[in-house]
């Protein structure tokens, strides 16, 4: 690979389709191979965004409404853009990440309800082209989700 670019994967899909698990495992190919890769999750990555996710995955479901749902998502992925991924990027990194921009279209615009519009314009503000060079989009049946989620 040149060292010319950086590159930027991402992992979507829904729990239990195996992102974690595909995402760690290119990411241990691709150090084992010598090249510069950090891996990483959203939301979380970064102390200030793990604080975030705990906030918003800890305690009851729907405890915030919608839109403030999705904000936090979106603070926690600033958070993450700011402090690692664009860092990783401009050292010409492999990134590799599960999770990113395509979940919050899926989760909170599809999902929730949420305004697309809010969701473009604050992304359009953190963002600043930072979009994966390949996504791959993980599918499987909504049953063996199931399981998978119901072992852990």
């Amino acid at each position: 690979m040149s060292k010319k670019k950086s590159l930027f994967v991402t992992f979507e899909g829904i729990e239990g389709s195996g992102k974690s698990y595909q995402s760690k495992k290119l990411y241990n190919k691709i150090k084992a191979m010598g090249y510069s890769v950090i891996y990483s999750r959203e939301p979380g990555g970064t102390k200030g965004a793990e604080i975030i996710r705990r906030l918003i995955l800890s305690g009851t479901k729907n405890k915030f409404s919608k839109t403030t749902d999705a904000l936090l998502y979106l603070a926690a992925r600033n958070e993450h853009i700011e402090k690692k991924l664009r860092p990783a990027i401009l050292k010409r990194k492999i990134v590799i990440c599960d999770r990113y921009i395509d979940s919050t279209e899926a989760y909170q615009v599809c999902g929730d309800g949420v305004k697309k519009s809010l969701v473009n314009s604050i992304h359009k503000e953190i963002l600043n082209n930072i979009k994966p060079d390949i996504t791959f989009i993980l599918k499987l049946k909504i049953s063996k989700a199931l399981k998978r989620i119901n072992k852990r």
